[in-house]
């Protein structure tokens, strides 16, 4: 994302909303997506007739994944018994299909049907049919404020997806746009609607008869799997359609969107509105060294990764200028900006499920590409829509909130739009932490989130999970979910820290085998070969004291 965190959205923009350019992973790097049918496809005799192929993954992204063994283990494939040509043109499941497209297997991919179909008015998504299919439905959330219909190939925790033998299904939420523009949403409460909570749960509902259709059986398991807002797609269906899935992961969920976007404007007015508040990229190293020094060895071990976040306690006033102003130093104002980051914001009013308040961020990690310049600062004092975490609150704000296209975000007073606010969280938010009828079906649910995360605070996370522990005890608790954190990793799954893990085979085994997941090992994204041990909150990988720095082996998951 820095890098447009376009990145932390997945893509910047979209021209039909049926082909996204190329994604950016974390660090930047393109991500090939999966190419497009013809504007006007044809009928064919065979599948194999006009068969097009897959581009190969990016090897940044993508490094030699390998089928999840907890994915694989059960299933007898299936084959299909309507050729993918024949589903053009009609209409199944309420769902107009508008093309579909035979993509032919390479050593990496295996081969599949490719379907772009509308459900009226302008809910649109994608589902791939492989050839060979593992019995299994596997539901893609999407990221910011929707808008494109993101490749399922392109999971940035997730990169073995595409080899599992899953139906696949992805969707834009009910519009057409950039993910950072909220501007659709002005007098259309259909698409509003959609983009809340019914876009998933109708969607699944027409591909479920579309895959009756193609194979002569619906899916015997449907999984969801969603980072960011997709997380927080995952959680509403969790707490409103609770027999839609089986199993869910929902990684750095934006369950709490309100309060996010209000602690998100909350920031962007200290750090564009107040009169010398702003910090430069230089002061915001400085800020990351300082932290890094205070909390990098409290976990035993000086390696460029604040680990034990619980422990790690910094004052910025450290940091204040003793004379003139400098790239060393922080000024009164640049102290204050930093305790607003991690400070929390506090209402007056209420938002759904009793929800009055939004936690601060924690400390550290500050510089990092997915760090304060993407969502805090941005680039420059005087461009506020070069920070990511301006740009979604105050899009949000404008057009899915209040409504007001002029309106000046960074001199809002949240109480003045109490009802406004409280009415969206209602509509939109998945802070509901009663889970019970979903755990009651067998549901299991995997939460994940990095502590480097500038975009959506870890802390919220924890706070979300700690209510659900209080609503059903933590032994009901335990028999359903599990939550892990990973150190030192940004949105989207940057950062010197590791959080790229298999969640969806420990959530398959959970669920189709018993297998209740313990500890895992998660391995870092990109930036050289690092694994840690990942953690069940709230314990925290702490080193054995000797090994190498850069193995999960040297490592043990300890209690704060």
């Amino acid at each position: 994302m820095g890098i447009l965190i376009a990145c932390a959205l997945f893509v910047a923009s979209c021209s039909d909303g049926d082909a996204p350019p190329p994604l950016l992973t974390p660090t930047g790097t393109a991500v090939p997506s999966a190419p497009s049918p013809s504007p006007t496809p044809t009928r064919r005799a065979t599948e194999t007739a006009t068969a097009i192929n897959t581009p190969a993954a990016s090897p940044t992204s993508m490094t030699s994944p390998t089928a999840s063994p907890g994915a694989t283990s059960t299933q007898t494939p299936v084959n299909p018994e309507v050729a993918c040509d024949v589903l053009a043109g009609r209409t199944i499941g309420g769902a107009e299909i508008r093309s579909t497209t035979f993509v032919a297997g390479t050593a990496r991919f295996p081969e599949y049907c490719r379907v772009l179909g509308t459900i009226a008015p302008q809910l649109n998504f994608e589902t791939h049919l492989p050839t060979s299919w593992s019995g299994r439905a596997l539901f893609v959330g999407g990221g910011g404020l929707n808008g494109v219909i993101l490749p399922p190939e392109v999971i940035f925790f997730q990169p073995s997806v595409a080899l599992d033998g899953y139906v696949t299904i992805a969707t834009d939420s009910g519009h057409k746009g950039s993910p950072n523009d909220g501007a659709w949403a002005l007098g259309d409460p259909v698409a509003l609607e959609n983009f809340a909570y019914l876009s998933t749960h109708t969607v699944l509902g027409a591909v479920r008869e579309i895959v009756r259709e193609r194979y002569g059986i619906p899916p015997s398991r449907s999984y969801f799997l969603g980072e960011s807002t997709g997380g927080r797609e995952g959680l509403i269906a969790a707490q409103r359609y609770p027999g839609d899935f089986d199993g869910i992961v929902a990684l750095e969920p934006v369950y709490n969107m309100t309060a996010l976007v209000l602690a998100g404007n909350r920031v962007a007015q200290q750090v564009f509105s107040k009169p010398g508040a702003y910090l430069s990229a230089v002061k915001v190293r400085t800020l990351a060294q300082a932290t890094l020094a205070a909390c990098d060895d409290l976990d035993g071990i000086a390696d460029g990764i604040i680990s034990h976040v619980a422990a790690c306690r910094f004052d910025p006033a450290v940091l204040r200028c003793a004379g003139p102003d400098g790239d060393g130093c922080l000024t009164d104002a640049q102290i204050e900006t930093v305790n607003t980051v991690h400070s929390a914001l506090e209402l007056s009013f209420a938002l759904a499920n009793g929800i009055y308040s939004y936690p601060g961020w924690p400390v550290g990690h500050e510089d990092g590409t997915g760090g304060w310049s993407t969502w805090i600062t941005g680039t420059s004092p005087s461009d506020p829509m070069s920070s990511l975490g301006f740009t979604l609150s105050d899009q949000t704000l404008r057009y899915l909130i209040i409504g007001d296209p002029t309106l000046d975000s960074l001199t809002l007073s949240p109480a003045t739009y109490a009802e406004k606010l409280a009415a969206f969280s209602s509509l939109v938010d998945a802070s509901d932490p009663n889970l019970a009828p979903f755990a009651g079906r067998g549901g299991k649910l995997i939460l994940w989130h990095g502590f480097a995360d500038y975009g959506v605070s870890g802390y919220s996370t924890i706070r979300y999970y700690e209510r659900v522990v209080k609503s059903l005890g933590a032994a009901a608790v335990d028999d359903f979910l599990r939550f892990y954190t990973s150190p030192g990793v940004d949105h989207l799954n940057g950062g010197p820290g590791a959080g790229t893990a298999d969640y969806l085979g420990a959530l398959v085994a959970w669920v189709e085998q018993g297998t209740a997941p313990g500890d895992l090992v998660a391995h870092r994204f990109a930036g050289g070969p690092l694994s840690r041990p990942l953690c069940r909150y709230p314990r925290y990988p702490h080193y054995n004291g000797s090994g190498d720095p850069a193995s999960a082996e040297s490592f043990h998951c300890a209690m704060p």
